[in-house]
């Protein structure tokens, strides 16, 4: 992946929480998204990964409207030749207050 992708790509996590739509067409269609660093993975409230654009539009949809407030950060973005890896710091709060 040339750094005018990643560029792309960090452009379209930012602009993301306004405009979910733009940014799947940027992701693969075979996609895997690793959830296992996400606590609810840890307990099985969630699954371990997701595969495909659909997956991940849908879990988002259903894991951001949990939140009273949710949020993220991508604090890696990383060039690995035909792919690229992200990694992303969550912040969400709802009726139990803020959890990270």
């Amino acid at each position: 992946m040339s750094q005018e992708n990643v560029n792309a790509l960090k452009r379209a996590l930012n602009a993301a929480p306004e405009d979910a739509e733009s940014f799947l067409p940027l992701l693969d269609e075979d996609i895997e998204w690793d959830l296992t660093g996400l606590e609810g993975a840890r307990v099985g409230l969630v699954p371990d990964s997701l595969r495909g654009r659909a997956a991940v539009r849908d879990f988002f949809r259903t894991w951001a409207d949990t939140f009273e407030e949710w949020a993220y950060e991508a604090e890696e973005v990383i060039d690995a030749g035909a792919s690229v890896f992200v990694c992303l710091h969550q912040r969400a709060s709802g009726a139990a207050g803020l959890r990270e």
